[in-house]
């Protein structure tokens, strides 16, 4: 069997799990939130030291380029840069057009990662070939989108 790889993009896989990103991100913004109404309230200087604290975090975590991976459909499992998720953890996926890229959205079983994004381009050389091939292993599901409403907020105000 003939290996059906693409290139794309990974805001996540700088960090150790994805949802270690998640994770850091829900905490700065219930900072900053805790500290903009902790100020209004109550008038403390100490949390307006927080929230700029918390405000330069997140600009930081924001202004990070995505990693360019290689993402390949194996007999085995989906390869993403030379880790290897295998089929029995997959439950489905979906493709999602944001205009300038496409997002693939895979849905696992994994308990630290229950849904891989990555980001390609849509003319590259074997997307189409990849598309195909994923098909066969994975099922197709337009549900996925929505029942992360978490990612598609962070989406919408570029965090994604």
């Amino acid at each position: 069997m003939n290996i059906k790889s693409i290139k794309a993009r990974n805001k996540y896989s700088g960090f150790y799990y994805k949802a270690t990103y998640i994770r850091a991100l829900v905490i700065i913004l219930t900072g900053t939130v805790l500290s903009l109404t902790s100020f209004f309230f109550f008038g403390n200087i100490l949390s307006l030291f927080t929230l700029s604290f918390c405000t330069i975090i997140v600009l930081i975590l924001v202004m990070m380029p995505p990693e360019e991976i290689e993402v390949a459909v194996t007999k085995d499992g989906i390869l993403i840069n030379k880790n290897i998720t295998p089929w029995n953890t997959c439950h489905s996926w979906v493709m999602v057009d944001l205009g300038d890229a496409i997002e693939f959205i895979i849905q696992t079983t994994n308990l630290d990662s229950s849904y891989y994004y990555f980001y390609t381009d849509p003319e590259q050389e074997g997307f189409a070939e990849f598309v195909i091939e994923l098909s066969k292993f994975l099922s197709y599901n337009e549900e996925i989108e929505n029942k992360n409403v978490f990612h598609k907020i962070m989406r919408l105000i570029g965090l994604a």
